[in-house]
């Protein structure tokens, strides 16, 4: 099979595009942990005030699972950051731009 350096330059990309999602995703989880702690409010408290079960909570904090908009619109209501929330999103979209 010949060598292409086109295809290795997709799928260098490709990697790279995986890699600011994959740190976008954990900066957002992170950011909305911290908004939570501050609140004092629980993974209990808040899956309640959402109508969701406490795992579902766990699972978008630890950057398991992703959040829709609605959804993360829906948890920004219930942490008091409704307001910031696109501030925040700023943040984590600049994340994924960051070098390690």
């Amino acid at each position: 099979m010949e060598y292409n350096a086109e295809m290795d330059y997709i799928s260098r990309e490709e990697r790279l595009n995986e890699e600011r999602r994959s740190k976008r995703w954990v900066e957002l989880a992170l950011i909305l942990y911290k908004e939570r702690k501050k609140t004092g409010m629980s993974q209990w408290d808040l899956a309640d005030k959402l109508g969701k079960g406490q795992a579902w909570v766990s699972k978008y904090e630890a950057a398991q699972s992703k959040l829709s908009v609605i959804d993360f619109l829906e948890v920004a209501e219930a942490l008091g950051i409704r307001n910031q929330a696109f501030m925040l999103l700023s943040r984590v979209w600049k994340a994924g731009d960051e070098k390690d």
